[in-house]
């Protein structure tokens, strides 16, 4: 029994080579080791050679005899078991003959490289190479179907992505699905990267588990969310044909679907969300509509298809905006278009601040919108549209309207430069002199130069309305004996000396000579330097 030919093999190892049955039988019959290794006690045991061969009435014999079905050894650059030996020469039934067996189905095989410390399963080994009669066996034996490689992955993550829809099916077939909930690394679940990746084995993952599609990611999007954000159509009209609940906000935003399409370069997407019963005004948590989503992301049809489907555009968010404000704060120029053409848009409405959308237009920068001429243009439009629609008194208080701070529309935009915006509301009547809470006006407000005030002068073309108030810009403050004058070229509040100088103003037609502030004679005298 101890006798070994010039190769090293002894009777066992010989009799489950040539698979001789009735030698092995006397064999081990004679108290042998059957568990002696092969290759001089480096490799596998005995039950390898009748397995490589075919002889399985021998390794049933083996097996039956307590023969160990793991055997781990170092194999070439890995330490693994026998079934990860048969994957790596692909002899399916050998490794279900061990499966059915019963060895470890979950045993992993490690790298001797140290550097290179990834673990691979027999389930994802078999996957890959689609192997599919092992894939089966395993699950048949109810090896642990939720185990993660490096990246992740599920073996039913490997199959969608492999496209390996046979081994999907036999995954299915399993009595615990836990697998299709666990996302890899980079957040998808297998629904979800079968999804995007635009096959129909979504179908079958959908069946086996209905709710697959509501799954939710890290931030709380779900797939339809997620779907409509990346402007995926295809997915979206799949996902909505399971009857999705297109109306559910479970992301922290509150926001749901209706939300992410409104601000999606895709009217097709908006249009069947609506279809399929979306609440058009449904509030986020910061009170948003969708509506505010398409007027942020400057989206005019979007805009438009919102307001045909009884969006409510007066629907204030929490810093109590609507629409129309929403649109002028993001300088949304095409937008403003669509809903000053809608009546029912008002234009009066002020946020937390006091402010109408006249005060944002004013603060509205070139840095802050993507065309330089759309503040002006802005502003042009909602003093046209007032202007219209208002009587002269009335329109005249929407123009010089102060805010919470006491500033108006025409104090805001000097205060941040805007000139154009400045000289808008200049033509509309803008009162020059107003003084806000602090005590300023746009004559004493602190500025690097005064040139941007002397242009403001320059341009004027009529007289602006007359400004009110206890004090002049010099500090002197009116009384019985110091009496209020007004310069008749800017229309501020001033006192006797602060306007010594009478003169005719040409470009008024007054030729008459006339009360003018130090300030204005310096502008109608020396011009602009």
């Amino acid at each position: 029994l101890h006798f070994r030919d010039s190769e090293g093999r002894s009777c066992l190892e010989l009799a489950a080579l040539y698979g001789l049955i009735s030698t092995l039988r006397i064999i081990c019959g004679l108290g042998v080791n059957i568990n002696e290794r092969t290759h001089d006690g480096s490799g596998y045991t005995v039950l390898m050679h009748s397995l490589s061969k075919g002889h399985y009435e021998c390794a049933e014999l083996l097996v039956s005899l307590g023969c160990d079905l793991e055997s781990v050894t170092l194999d070439g650059l890995y330490l693994q078991t026998m079934l990860h030996h048969f994957i790596d020469i692909v002899d399916e039934e050998a490794a279900v003959f061990l499966i059915k067996s019963g060895c470890d189905g979950n045993a992993v095989r490690v790298p001797r490289d140290s550097n290179n410390l990834v673990e691979e399963t027999p389930l994802h080994r078999a996957v890959s190479a689609q192997m599919n009669k092992i894939v089966a066996a395993l699950v048949s034996s109810k090896t642990n179907l939720n185990v993660q490689d490096a990246h992740g992955r599920t073996a039913c993550h490997i199959c969608v992505q492999e496209r390996n829809h046979i081994a999907l099916s036999e995954l299915l077939k399993a009595n615990d699905v836990e697998f299709l909930s666990i996302r890899d690394k980079f957040g998808h679940t297998p629904f979800s990267q079968a999804l995007f990746s635009k096959q129909h084995v979504v179908f079958l993952l959908l069946a086996r588990l209905p709710h697959v599609a509501l799954q939710t990611n890290g931030n709380g999007e779900n797939l339809l969310h997620t779907s409509v954000k990346l402007n995926d159509l295809e997915s979206v009209l799949f996902l909505l044909s399971t009857s999705s609940d297109a109306t559910r906000a479970t992301d922290g935003s509150g926001r749901n679907a209706l939300h992410y399409a409104a601000d999606v370069d895709n009217e097709l997407i908006l249009r069947n969300l609506l279809l399929v019963g979306c609440d058009v005004n449904v509030t986020a948590k910061d009170g948003s509509t969708a509506l505010h989503a398409a007027v942020r992301g400057n989206r005019p049809h979007h805009t438009e298809i919102l307001l045909e489907n009884a969006a409510n555009a007066n629907q204030v968010d929490d810093r109590h905006e609507n629409a129309l404000s929403v649109a002028v704060r993001y300088g949304s120029l095409d937008c403003v278009k669509v809903l000053l053409d809608n009546s029912s848009v008002d234009g009066f409405s002020l946020n937390k601040n006091g402010q109408s959308a006249l005060h944002l237009c004013a603060m509205l920068t070139t840095e802050k919108v993507q065309s330089r001429t759309a503040p002006v243009e802005i502003c042009e439009l909602l003093l046209r549209r007032e202007a219209r629609a208002l009587p002269e008194k009335v329109f005249s208080a929407y123009v010089d309207l102060r805010d919470a701070d006491g500033n108006t529309a025409l104090m805001l935009a000097y205060m941040v430069g805007n000139g154009d915006v400045c000289r808008c509301l200049l033509r509309y009547g803008a009162t020059m002199g107003a003084r806000n809470s602090d005590g300023d006006t746009i004559f004493t407000y602190e500025t690097p130069t005064r040139l941007l005030l002397f242009r403001l002068l320059d341009s004027l073309e009529k007289e602006p309305r007359w400004s009110d108030g206890d004090i002049c810009d010099c500090g002197v403050r009116f009384s019985i004996t110091v009496r209020k004058h007004h310069c008749r070229h800017c229309g501020r509040l001033v006192c006797a000396k602060c306007s010594e100088v009478t003169m005719p103003i040409a470009k008024f037609g007054e030729e008459k000579r006339v009360r003018v502030c130090s300030l204005c004679v310096e502008v109608l005298t020396k011009g602009v330097q």
